[in-house]
């Protein structure tokens, strides 16, 4: 068995189902072998849960991240923690920040994330493309 990549997803809680959606297709996609964690999943031993001190729990999940996918939306292009958290992961020496645009173009993106390669996700095709580079770049 290979081992398991974290992959952190940076969102806003207003896309929590989007976020949800991208962590399930990355799972069954990998056959289980990319584990997926975003602060607002319904999964039982994923998420922040009652109690958990959310920003530690936020910088240990990114620091044994080996990907952090930041979902780049109307709701969380302007938000400060998805810069924070990107900002965190920018600090590793081994996180790569992968940033995918949904409703909004990639040209809105400015730095710093504006600097990193940005996939446009709009369709079915620009979806699949995603998914198969992504699986690709961690094989």
């Amino acid at each position: 068995m290979k081992n398991v990549i974290n992959v952190f997803i940076s969102h806003s809680v207003e896309d929590s189902k989007l976020a949800f959606t991208i962590s399930e297709t990355l799972k069954n996609l990998s056959l289980n072998q990319i584990c997926t964690w975003f602060s607002s999943s319904p999964n039982p031993g994923e998420g922040i849960s009652p109690g958990d001190a959310w920003f530690n729990r936020i910088c240990n999940e990114i620091s044994r991240s080996k990907i952090l996918i930041v979902l780049l939306t109307p709701n969380s292009i302007t938000r400060p923690w998805i810069y924070f958290e990107c900002g965190v992961a920018q600090g590793l020496d081994d996180c790569k920040i992968i940033p995918i645009c949904i409703g909004v173009n990639k040209s809105d993106v400015a730095p710093p994330l504006g600097s990193y390669q940005c996939y446009q996700l709009s369709d079915y095709d620009s979806a699949s493309n995603f998914f198969k580079n992504l699986l690709k770049a961690i094989e």
